[in-house]
């Protein structure tokens, strides 16, 4: 039989397939040079006649398994009715193909089974290398133990003797492999630091061991079968990350990742986040996110950026006054992919015919969705209001039409449109206040100018005539009077005064009075009282 070499076909999760060959010769141990053995334990010459590529390092007696023999033989599989010595052979089936090998890693320091092979080229310093091998714990063993490796050697290696060989090698299995029911992937990467040819495969570490007892069974000491041995040059395909990383403002995120092992996720401070392939947060944000992981004990690392999309800036503009019995068109804007009112009208627009709060909610392409609100008032009704008519010395001064609603328009008698006039005369003044939904409110007032006469002498002797202090030129008669004698002291006050005082009680001679009215100015002088 030709010796043939295989691939390992890993898949490349970035939408392509990349090839790691397999350095490993006949890895599932199925490339014979003529039938398997029925014994086991046969000589180092005889297993190197029957197999292709593997070798026995020492004169130790590792084996072949074949489904093909008969029954009958030892080295048949499965096989639980043939016992030969203390050899568990046991139910277990290869793992590929119909063949397998067996071996005892320690039975002490004088004795160790191991397996060799020439790979198919050199390593190649300063690569990294993913390795394998598939073993199972034989039924009939009383003990399981630790510490299978994979030592990687320059030249070939060989001992006379059947001795433990006390190597480093570059991957170490410390687990107790127990399973005697399944196979068990043992794994490992390593960095080539030299220019090795040769795989060894074994138990090389003797103080370091550690043996589990089974129970009573046929071996006093623990036999593993091996299948699918594989050396690849390390071709960690990357992380593949499933979820959306464009969401919305304020939307949950999650994101998974799958392809490596031991996953765990960082924010972008180094924290860790999860330690699981699926990563969680209520609110997403923009940033990165590592994922970090093993691919055959390699560690790696993927950096994921997050984008929050923006917000469809939909806008309804400011809040709006309405007539009362009219309507107003509201515009959402147009280029959105869906729009929803808050009586379920899909249209852009929306046409309003009362007040209220009416509100929209858009979707962007990207599926975000974002609402706006707008509040419609009835306009008041206007109400002009210059005041009750008065009287003034001086008449200049400012009219306020009404309240100064900013949407009331104004007109004044003489065509004027400012909210308030200024007055410099007496006379009649009007305005018209209206609202755009065109109600109209009228108010006039009238100034009258005072041209005020007060008299210096008064002759109070009853003949009804200048008997009293009256002020000519007012209308109102309501102005406050208050009369000092020569001395300063208060003879006379009134607050709104009647015209009446006559200096009676007092003696004849010069007073001093102050007047006040309003909307003129202060008058003071003096007056004669002569009776």
């Amino acid at each position: 039989m030709k010796n043939t070499r295989y691939y390992f076909l890993l898949l490349c999760f970035t939408h392509c397939v990349a090839h790691a060959q397999n350095l490993v010769p006949n890895p599932s141990f199925e490339n014979l040079k003529k039938a398997a053995s029925c014994d086991l334990s046969i000589p180092k010459a005889d297993f190197e006649s029957i197999i292709y590529d593997w070798e026995m390092p020492t004169n130790a007696t590792p084996d072949i398994y074949s489904t093909l023999l008969p029954s009958t033989c030892i080295a048949s599989q499965p096989n639980s009715s043939v016992v030969f010595g203390e050899f568990p052979t046991g139910h277990q089936l290869p793992r590929t193909g119909n063949l397998m090998a067996g071996f005892a890693p320690y039975i002490s320091v004088w004795y160790s089974e191991y397996l060799s092979v020439k790979l198919t080229s050199p390593l190649v310093v300063g690569e990294r290398y993913c390795c394998r091998m598939y073993v199972s714990l034989a039924e009939g063993c009383s003990y399981a133990q630790n510490n299978l490796g994979m030592y990687f050697s320059v030249p070939p290696v060989f001992e006379a003797t059947a001795p433990h060989l006390s190597f480093s090698p570059q991957l170490l299995f410390e687990e107790v492999i127990e399973d005697s029911i399944n196979w068990v992937e043992l794994k490992g990467s390593f960095t080539a630091t030299n220019t090795a040819q040769y795989l060894l495969i074994g138990n090389f570490n003797s103080s370091g061991l550690t043996q589990v007892y089974q129970g009573p069974r046929n071996a006093s000491f623990a036999y593993y079968f091996v299948d699918d041995v594989s050396v690849e040059l390390l071709n960690a395909p990357p992380v593949v990350i499933t979820g959306n990383r464009k969401v919305c403002p304020r939307a949950p995120l999650q994101l998974n990742a799958t392809g490596w092992e031991n996953i765990q996720w960082f924010d972008a401070k180094g924290q860790v986040l999860s330690n699981q392939s699926t990563f969680n947060i209520a609110h997403a944000k923009n940033t990165n996110y590592t994922v970090k992981g093993y691919y055959c004990s390699a560690l790696l690392s993927q950096t994921v950026t997050v984008e929050v999309l923006p917000l469809p800036p939909v806008d309804l503009g400011a809040d709006q006054f309405i007539c009362r019995g009219g309507n107003l068109t509201l515009d959402a804007g147009a280029g959105y992919a869906s729009y929803m009112w808050e009586d379920g009208s899909t249209s852009s627009t929306y046409t309003a015919h009362h007040e209220g709060l009416f509100s929209v909610t858009v979707s962007s392409n990207d599926g975000c969705y974002h609402s706006d609100t707008i509040a419609l008032t009835y306009y008041q009704n206007p109400h002009a209001d210059l005041g009750t008519d008065f009287e003034t010395c001086t008449p200049v001064g400012n009219f306020i039409a009404s309240k100064g609603l900013s949407y009331e328009t104004y007109l004044w008698q003489d065509g004027s449109t400012l909210p308030y006039f200024a007055y410099t005369q007496e006379g009649s003044y009007s305005v018209a206040v209206s609202n755009p939904c065109f109600v109209t409110d009228i108010d006039t007032i009238t100034i009258y100018k005072i041209e005020l006469f007060i008299p210096n002498l008064i002759t109070p002797n009853d003949d009804g005539l200048n008997d009293e202090f009256k002020m000519g030129g007012l209308l109102f008669p309501r102005g406050k009077l208050e009369i000092y004698n020569s001395y300063g002291a208060r003879v006379y006050q009134q607050e709104q005064y009647d015209y009446t005082w006559s200096g009676k009680g007092l003696s004849d001679g010069i007073y001093y009075y102050t007047f006040q009215y309003p909307s003129c100015e202060n008058r003071n002088g003096w007056i004669q009282v002569i009776k």
